[in-house]
């Protein structure tokens, strides 16, 4: 170790003014956040200020994105009228395995991720607006969105949508439960992961469609094939799920 750890002090947090400029420069791609969160009472305070003062759209759009993943639903129309005029999903993120590196979510990803975090019902029919547009090749990072989204407002109005795309063609059925499926299904190249992006799927919209309420016990019929399943992660997942 340093020789200057026998002086460090502990630290104490950012200051007011630390803070201000943090807040000042959120607008620029998020710069700055992590010093906001260190204080999530602060970082309410000081960009509720600041949405107060801009007079930029770009701006308030990001402060208001913060104060809903914060769990402030004062400006979570603002962040659902941004993802309503988005009339197709942006470029998304598939699950890469061996280069997981720079972001994983778009930006509608993140607004709708955000929005949310808010738990403002009535923002729900957007969300699930969205949803409606998924197809089965789409992003892996657009269904991950949707199912945070959902599962965090947690609403039994949600249950027909994720329903819907559960029983989507081709959505289903990628939980291992015998050697005999784990040899057809064992791809050559170690690095492929072709499977695992359709296991992720699956796992996601059970796990939301279990938590909304479910529908004809479709989603935790699906964890408990995981959850017993021979995908160790996985099954430890779908187990905690069905034991919360």
């Amino acid at each position: 170790m340093p020789e200057r750890v026998l002086t460090d002090k502990a630290f104490k947090g950012y200051s007011d003014k630390e803070f201000r400029q943090a807040a000042q420069t959120l607008p620029d791609n998020y710069k700055g956040l992590e010093i906001l969160l260190t204080d999530t009472n602060k970082c309410t305070a000081f960009i509720n200020r600041e949405i107060k003062n801009t007079h930029s759209d770009h701006a308030r759009l990001i402060y208001a994105s913060v104060l809903c993943m914060l769990g402030e639903k004062e400006y979570s129309q603002m962040v659902s009228s941004h993802i309503e005029k988005q009339r197709t999903w942006d470029q998304g993120w598939h699950y890469t395995g061996m280069h997981q590196f720079g972001m994983y979510l778009s930006h509608l990803d993140a607004m709708v991720t955000a929005l949310g975090k808010a738990k403002d019902l009535s923002t729900l029919p957007v969300i699930l607006q969205k949803a409606e547009l998924l197809e089965l090749e789409d992003y892996f990072s657009h269904f991950r969105a949707i199912c945070m989204a959902t599962e965090s407002i947690h609403s039994k109005e949600s249950v027909e949508t994720l329903f819907r795309l559960l029983m989507t063609p081709g959505v289903q059925s990628y939980a291992i439960t015998s050697y005999e499926d784990a040899r057809n299904q064992t791809l050559p190249n170690p690095e492929d992961v072709f499977i695992r992006n359709k296991a992720l799927k699956e796992l996601h919209l059970a796990r939301a469609l279990y938590v909304c309420g479910d529908k004809e016990k479709a989603g935790e019929t699906i964890l408990r094939k995981y959850a017993g399943g021979l995908q160790g992660h996985y099954a430890h997942y779908a187990s905690e799920i069905l034991n919360l």
